[in-house]
Formats: C-alpha cells, sequence, structure tokens
C-alpha cells in the first residue's frame, strides 16, 4: 500500500463525517426556535473540526505503522494533544514570564498538517522502539509502554523548531494577505485561490473574509450555489456509474451541506487526496469566478462555463488515470493479459522481485534477453528504471491489482510444477 493510499484511508473516515455534522447543525439552526433541546447541536460542526486533528493523528499512525497496534493511536493522540498544549501563546508567556515576545502566529496550530506530522512521527517511533527490552529494573516500560514516553520527549524537542517553521510561514500568509488587500479585486481573486488552497490545513480563513467590494457576495453566490453544486452532481452521477456507492453517498452529502448555506470542506479535501490536480483547477478557477463576477458577469453563465470545466477535467482525469479510485486496486483484470504480460517477461522462473510505488509496477527480471519487449510496449507503457534490469510499468491504479494478479499466477504455476 502506498503513502498516498495509507492518507487517503486515514482521512476518509473522518471525512464522511464532516458534512453529516454540518447538515446537523444547519437543520438544528432552523428548528431551534420550535424545539429550543436543538440549540444543543447547533454547533456540533464547529465542535467535530476543533476534534478532527486529534483525530487524525490516530487515524494516520495506524495506517502508516506496519503493526497495526491500538498502542500507536494512543502515543499519536498524547504527541498531538502534548504540541497543541505545549506551543501556545499564553502558555509560552507563562513559562517566560512575559520577558520573551510569543509570536501569536503560533496559535493556528491546531490543525491537520500538526494532526499528520504527530501521526507518522508515532507510527515511526512504535516501529523501532515497540520490541525494545529495558533492563530489569525497568522492564515494566519495555515494549509497546516505551513508545509513549519515547512520543513525549521526542515531541517536546521538536516543538522548538517547529514552532520557528510554523510562525514563520503564518506571519508570510500574513504579509502577503496584507499585500493582496490593497490590490482591490485582484488581490480579492488571489486570495481566494490561496483560501481554497488553505482549506486541506485548516487555514481557510487567514487569508479571505476582509474585502467589501462590488461583486464579491455575486462570487461567493455563484461558487457555492452555482459552480460546486453542478460539479459534485457530476462527479456524484460519475461515481454511481462506476458504481462507487460510498463515494457517491459522501458526495452527495457535500452536495446537501453546500445547498444549506455551508461550503463544503470536505469535498475540497476529498478532492485533493483523490485529484490533485483538479483541486489545483478548482483553486483557481475560484479565483477567476470571483474576478469575472466583480465585472457583473452574468451567475449563470460563470456556473454553465466553468461547470463545463470541471466536468470535462474530470472525465479526462479519469481517463488518464489520475484520478484516484481506491477500488479500482482491488479491481479485476482480465486473466489472459496476465498470462500474456507473464509470457512476455518470459514466465515466472526470468522474474526476480516485483513492487508497487507511486502507482508504477517495478519488475526486476534475471536476464533482459527474455523479456520482448515489443508485445510489452503493446500491453503496457513502460520505461528502464535505474537499474537496467528493472521495467517500471505506468500501471496508474490498477498497479497493485495488477501485482496480486501476477503473483497469484506465479504460485498456480508453481503448484503446477511441484504436483
Amino acid at each position: 500500500m502506498t503513502w498516498y493510499r495509507k492518507l487517503w484511508v486515514a482521512c476518509m473516515p473522518l471525512l464522511l463525517f464532516l458534512p453529516i455534522v454540518s447538515i446537523v447543525a444547519s437543520i438544528s439552526q432552523l428548528l431551534a426556535e420550535i424545539l429550543p433541546f436543538m440549540t444543543l447541536f447547533v454547533r456540533l460542526d464547529a465542535l467535530y473540526a476543533k476534534a478532527l486533528p486529534f483525530l487524525l493523528a490516530g487515524f494516520v499512525s495506524y495506517q502508516f505503522c506496519r503493526h497495526k497496534d491500538g498502542s500507536v493511536v494512543l502515543s499519536a493522540m498524547i504527541a498531538y494533544l502534548l504540541i497543541i498544549s505545549v506551543l501556545q501563546s499564553e502558555v509560552l508567556n507563562e513559562a517566560f514570564a512575559y520577558q520573551w515576545h510569543v509570536d501569536v502566529a503560533v496559535d493556528y496550530i491546531q490543525n491537520p498538517l500538526t494532526a499528520i506530522l504527530c501521526g507518522l512521527v508515532a507510527a515511526k517511533l512504535f516501529e523501532r522502539f515497540s520490541q525494545v527490552q529495558l533492563p530489569k529494573s525497568l522492564a515494566f516500560f519495555s515494549g509497546r509502554r516505551l513508545v509513549p514516553i519515547l512520543t513525549i520527549f521526542i515531541m517536546l524537542g521538536l516543538a522548538v523548531p517547529y514552532y520557528f517553521i510554523w510562525t514563520f510561514t503564518i506571519r508570510q500568509l500574513f504579509s502577503l494577505t496584507a499585500v493582496l488587500y490593497e490590490h482591490g479585486i485582484v488581490g480579492a481573486s488571489i486570495s481566494k485561490v490561496l483560501n481554497s488552497g488553505l482549506v486541506i490545513v485548516g487555514l481557510r480563513d487567514i487569508s479571505d473574509g476582509f474585502y467589501i467590494l462590488p461583486g464579491f457576495q455575486k462570487g461567493i453566490t455563484v461558487m457555492q450555489y452555482g459552480v460546486m453544486p453542478a460539479f459534485m452532481l457530476s462527479w456524484m452521477v460519475f461515481l454511481l456509474h462506476k458504481k462507487r456507492y460510498p463515494m457517491a453517498i459522501f458526495v452527495s452529502l457535500c452536495l446537501l451541506q453546500c445547498l444549506l448555506s455551508q461550503a463544503s470542506d470536505a469535498f475540497v479535501l476529498y478532492l485533493f487526496i483523490s485529484a490533485p490536480l483538479l483541486w489545483l483547477v478548482y483553486c483557481i478557477g475560484s479565483g477567476c469566478i470571483f474576478y469575472l463576477a466583480y465585472f457583473s458577469v452574468s451567475g449563470g453563465l460563470l456556473t454553465v462555463v466553468f461547470g463545463s470545466i470541471y466536468i470535462s477535467l474530470l472525465w479526462l482525469s479519469y481517463k488518464r488515470q489520475w484520478l484516484y479510485l481506491p477500488q479500482e486496486e482491488r479491481g479485476a483484470i482480465h486473466d489472459e493479459y496476465v498470462v500474456e504480460l507473464l509470457e512476455v517477461f518470459g514466465g515466472m522462473e526470468n522474474i526476480r522481485v516485483m513492487k508497487v510505488m507511486d502507482r508504477s509496477l517495478f519488475i526486476t527480471v534475471y536476464d533482459m534477453d527474455f523479456v520482448d519487449e515489443q508485445r510489452l510496449l503493446k500491453l503496457c507503457a513502460y520505461h528502464l528504471a535505474k537499474d537496467e534490469y528493472c521495467y517500471e510499468l505506468a500501471a496508474g491504479n490498477q498497479a497493485f491489482a495488477l501485482q496480486q494478479a501476477l503473483q497469484r499466477l506465479q504460485e498456480k504455476e508453481l503448484q503446477q510444477l511441484l504436483l
């Protein structure tokens, strides 16, 4: 499983609940005057947004740890709570008795990016130290119990450089927004591009919300009730056509959330981890929509034009295998294709190693003379890797399934030889 797929699997369960809690919060707000107890759920979306990075740290650590142990989840959550507790402006000011100026930008540190860092650190520490045995006097803290303790000390050490890196980054964003503020609608459009990009790290409002310009509200309306619903609807139909029913349900929830006067950050995050190129086009398109809306361009025309662009790119992304659909990795591969591919490489006796990396299947052979490269080119695009005996096959989303099919065929042939 590649790192990209692991991140996808870690994020999706949490993203699934993001539109659900937002829909519940919107309905609660509408019914609060009739049913007073519904006021308890009005801020449910804000509460979940606060808890999401904490949960994400645990999910990431579990997916990136080979042992799949519950202790690594505990370590990651401890790491996240530690770093957000230590790196707070109030805590640091009290610690240094207000003698050192603490940058308030550190208060933006509670975000998914920090959670992913904590999850990765906890996963690596667990893999390295979960089997360590301490002297008998400290034997109680051996093995898995040692990992949370080490995580605390490691995160305390990382907190210092992370503070300076994070505050420097946020300060640069503040400076950039100050420059954008001075350039009217051009600055507003660039700010919208930046804002759409920062959604993925939980910094949505850091570069937006300070413009009072004609057409700005129109741009928000066109994006939220025109282009985004059209794009989501086409994506949902596409997923239903491909029989990706769980993802289709998720996108339909995002669509409902968008129509209930709340921008769907969940869909933007899903877009980023499923089709990064489409996400980039979406961010740039958001700025273009605001710029054109300022000049009183028809909202319906903007919806049709940009909706068509997004839908066309969605189909192109699937055809060119830019779109990440994880179920395809477990999809069926035709047996005839696998048999022919094995023959092209000179049979199972000539295959030394197979591994999947970044949507490519790497096959290392013993003797290149037995490989029929002309037939291979007809079956799959390839090129030689750094090792001259290694072929990199551009298998796209089916790289993992192809590797499994080849291994099954190898095992079957081996069993026949033994019999």
